[in-house]
């Protein structure tokens, strides 16, 4: 596991900036700190939810913990007849590459609809 704690995407590549200062200099030049990778909205057994993959921009990886580098994130969140999400998220899940982040959006979704996430 790498050290660096903050990167930017390009394509579907991380690519780590050296300092905290470069990362810094990187947001100030109005690029994205969060990029989303997808969003859907699922329905299931009458309630929506909404399935978010976003590039974090910040390495979640505890080396002791999790002995991988993460860098994206799916969450799930339930929206009401309003459209109006809760950010009270119903599950979460950290992934190393874009790729893995694209195959666990689309898993994510799947277990929704086989109710496994409510």
């Amino acid at each position: 596991m790498t050290q660096a704690r903050f990167a930017k995407l390009v394509g579907k590549e991380v690519v780590e900036f050296d300092s905290i200062e470069d990362f810094m200099d990187h947001l100030k030049n109005g690029n994205e700190f969060n990029t989303k990778i997808a969003f859907d909205e699922v329905v299931f057994d009458s309630k929506t939810y909404v399935v978010s993959t976003v590039f974090l921009g910040i390495n979640h990886g505890v080396k002791d913990i999790d002995k991988t580098d993460l860098w994206f994130e799916t969450m799930v969140f339930e929206m009401d007849a309003d459209r109006v999400i809760n950010y009270s998220d119903l599950y979460c899940e950290r992934t190393l590459t874009y790729d893995e982040a694209e195959q666990n959006h689309a898993k994510v979704i799947e277990m929704i609809k086989r109710g496994e996430i409510t």
